[in-house]
């Protein structure tokens, strides 16, 4: 809260969602839920942001990572697994899916079981209307030749809503 009184961005400092509340649990949320899950399968440094040490020193630090893929402690490890691909086919299937268009995005996980903010979470209902839309969305879409297309906006949400 402080950093953002310091910026004095305006949108920032009068926003009623970035109270001190709000930032302790995403903080929380992080530290508990997030970096635990990601531990045993990856290497974390963990960086007090207000005091960042000397870049040369940090980059020492990640170059004493093994990152070699043929190790044998890495091949029985859980640390880096996704990345374990010994292939030129496997990675070319992962660099494919990793550059397609964020349709992808819908197979992350929930957010809902990393950080409960009730605020901006989606209900099952909305979830559910979100991903039908996305699915059906073509058929939301009116032809720019007709003046309403087919009954216009109000058509398009009625159809959305099954009103």
């Amino acid at each position: 809260m402080k950093k953002i009184k310091e910026r004095n961005v305006p949108h920032e400092v009068n926003s009623p969602i970035l109270t001190e509340d709000f930032l302790s649990k995403i903080s929380e949320g992080y530290d508990k839920k997030i970096l635990p899950k990601l531990e045993p399968l990856s290497e974390i440094m963990v960086l007090d942001a207000d005091n960042l040490p000397d870049y040369d020193l940090l980059v020492e630090e990640m170059e004493k990572i093994d990152f070699n893929p043929f190790r044998d402690t890495l091949l029985r490890d859980e640390k880096f697994a996704d990345w374990r691909l010994t292939h030129e086919r496997q990675w070319a299937s992962y660099r494919i899916w990793c550059d397609l268009d964020p349709s992808h995005f819908w197979t992350c996980n929930d957010p809902q079981g990393h950080v409960e903010i009730r605020d901006i979470q989606l209900t099952v209902e909305e979830f559910t209307t979100c991903r039908d839309y996305r699915v059906r969305k073509e058929q939301y879409y009116y032809d720019k030749r007709f003046a309403h297309g087919k009954d216009g906006m109000k058509g398009a949400i009625k159809r959305l809503f099954h009103i």
